[in-house]
């Protein structure tokens, strides 16, 4: 049987990493109203306004709501400029020390963080080696924050792990930890992908292959959120057929899954296919066939409309 481990490749990139993530209990399912606070705190100027803050939470609301098909809808709140006081936080105290300061210039103004869902700080001042970094459903955010490291952050507090990337994955899948192309849990900004929304209850249980056919992955919109992925269960994981987001002719990308990693520090447990056909193609265009040798093929049919046609053929190991 082969077997396939997913190996972080850099350590020195992940120690560099602009957003640090503190796994919690894991991913579970986000849907209706989410209520969120955004505290600023200075210590010292504010080398950014209010206002910049609130056009990109705007941005991220609405994200999140197109992303989710609007399972999600968040409600934001803004404080004004809070002086942080004499003393700074320390970049390198533990989460809690961290954090209760700043609760407590919430608290001061009359701020009752608890009654939130989630609560970003957004704190000008300390120099740390991060630009974010998430404890349960609190973030702390030492820049000026954009509507992408919002999502990002988000998508922490709701208990996604990064989103990884390889362009080397045979035996050994070389992972670039936070390297998916697509994926705000990633290096993207184009959309969430299908195992990331299931996992968060936005679309149902995706299709698992069970037997060799034909099978039609939609793109990523709500009219058929029944079949946004195709999922083919293998020993090394799942590989998740869909559609490439964001790009009006159709083509495929692929990811492997490995679940069980999600709660470990570092590990994403998702791996986008950097080169599925060959290298510097992340795509998988009508015509071509993705091949996994001794357990499946997946050809595209050549179609440029959508829905994607899917024509897979499975080894005898991985048939029922």
């Amino acid at each position: 049987m082969r077997r396939v481990a997913r190996v972080v490749g850099t350590l020195g990139a992940i120690i560099a990493s602009s957003v640090f993530f503190v796994p919690d209990a894991g991913t579970s399912v986000v849907v209706g109203k989410e209520r969120v606070l955004t505290v600023l705190v200075s210590y010292g100027p504010r080398p950014f306004t209010r206002a910049s803050v609130t056009a990109a939470l705007s941005e991220a609301v609405a994200f999140v709501g197109r992303s989710s098909f609007n399972r999600v809808s968040l409600q934001t709140t803004t404080t004004p400029w809070l002086d942080g006081g004499a003393v700074e936080p320390s970049c390198g105290a533990s989460s809690e020390r961290m954090f209760a300061p700043l609760r407590a210039v919430a608290a001061g103004s009359g701020y009752q963080t608890s009654t939130y869902d989630r609560v970003f700080y957004v704190v000008a001042g300390p120099d740390c080696g991060f630009h974010g970094i998430e404890f349960g459903n609190e973030v702390l955010i030492v820049r000026e924050p954009d509507s992408r490291l919002i999502v990002h952050e988000l998508g922490h507090t709701f208990g996604l792990p990064h989103a990884g990337a390889s362009a080397v994955c045979g035996m050994w899948c070389v992972t670039q930890e936070q390297g998916d192309l697509f994926s705000p849990m990633g290096i993207g900004f184009t959309d969430f992908s299908a195992y990331e929304k299931e996992q968060l209850g936005w679309i149902p249980r995706q299709p698992r292959v069970s037997r060799p056919g034909n099978y039609l992955v939609y793109p990523m919109n709500d009219r058929a959120i029944s079949r946004q992925a195709l999922v083919i269960e293998a020993p090394e994981g799942e590989y998740w057929l869909e559609q490439r987001p964001g790009r009006a002719t159709p083509s495929m990308i692929v990811r492997l899954v490995n679940p069980e990693t999600a709660s470990r520090s570092f590990i994403a447990p998702t791996t986008l296919l950097l080169a599925p056909i060959k290298p510097g193609h992340p795509v998988i265009t009508p015509g071509q066939t993705f091949r996994v040798p001794g357990e499946f093929s997946v050809k595209v049919a050549r179609l440029t409309k959508t829905p994607m046609r899917l024509n897979v053929s499975l080894a005898a190991t991985l048939r029922p």
